[in-house]
């Protein structure tokens, strides 16, 4: 399992704490290269929710019969002008019969209760690992969001009130 990241930092917590294969930082200059030095066989399936380039990155790695799942777009959350789509599209997904398919968590509410109750035996028996970023008090809050956008958090972002 590969992951992308925006900090030699946070690829450190992805491979030494949550048991990734390995971490390529997309500020890198080098970060193409690292990408497909890093996926040598390809990618059967990129989980999405930054957009924008890396997304482009990640499209041109998938293997024949891939699939993407696309949650966010955190790269033109913060911007007033938004990057094009990545290149290549639709063509990629036609010559690589990808399968590219937006959610999100609201299409599930339904499954709520059910989730709740298997992602916190997985969190009591280790095999998923909650990470959170705690900012304190409500006057810290907007400088915290500006900081989320600009990847200045490690896992959830709290904003705790005293």
């Amino acid at each position: 399992m590969v992951g992308v990241c925006g900090s030699d930092e946070k690829g450190r917590v992805l491979t030494g704490r949550l048991g990734f294969d390995a971490a390529v930082n997309y500020r890198d200059p080098d970060y193409r290269q690292r990408l497909k030095d890093a996926t040598p066989d390809g990618v059967d399936v990129y989980f999405d929710n930054t957009g924008g380039a890396i997304l482009g990155s990640a499209l041109f790695r998938m293997n024949n019969g891939g699939r993407i799942a696309c949650c966010g777009v955190v790269s033109q959350y913060d911007t007033d002008s938004p990057e094009p789509g990545p290149k290549g599209v639709p063509g990629l997904l036609v010559n690589k019969r990808l399968t590219m398919r937006g959610f999100l968590v609201f299409d599930f509410a339904d499954r709520y209760d059910e989730a709740r109750r298997e992602m916190s035996g997985w969190l009591r028996d280790g095999s998923l690992i909650s990470l959170t970023d705690e900012v304190r008090g409500l006057e810290a809050a907007p400088q915290a969001f500006v900081d989320l956008l600009a990847g200045g958090n490690v896992g959830t972002r709290i904003v705790r009130l005293d």
